[in-house]
């Protein structure tokens, strides 16, 4: 079911108001999506941002090791890609996205991190 406009309109309204919570880094990345799609445009997905959110070690799901890259786009919106082991593969939950977006994701993770040695 998609949202209608009226709905989408209140979304918008209700983050420009600040009645909704947003991490900051995704803020923009929401209101940019809205702003395409109210005009009727396809959305840029070109990723602004990937951040290493989180880690640890699952045993109980079976799932061991695993970390979850949080990304932002220009105006595609924003959202996480899970990296996991199962029965010692490692797997991806890349909530519907493609590989080359997943990879898009993983370049810009290694382009914002600070090397150690140059």
């Amino acid at each position: 079911m998609e949202a209608s406009k009226a709905d989408k309109n209140k979304i918008v309204n209700l983050l420009k108001e600040g009645k909704v919570e947003v991490a900051n880094q995704h803020l923009t990345a929401l209101e940019s999506c809205f702003d395409v799609l109210k005009e009727g445009k396809k959305p840029d997905f070109t990723v602004t941002s990937a951040k290493l959110d989180c880690a640890g070690i699952d045993e109980g799901e079976g799932r061991g090791p695993w970390f979850v890259i949080t990304w932002s786009t220009v105006s595609g919106g924003f959202g996480e890609t899970t990296f996991f082991f199962k029965n010692e593969k490692l797997c991806c939950d890349n909530e519907a996205m493609s590989k080359k977006f997943v990879k898009d994701v993983l370049c810009k993770l290694v382009d914002e991190a600070e090397f150690k040695d140059k």
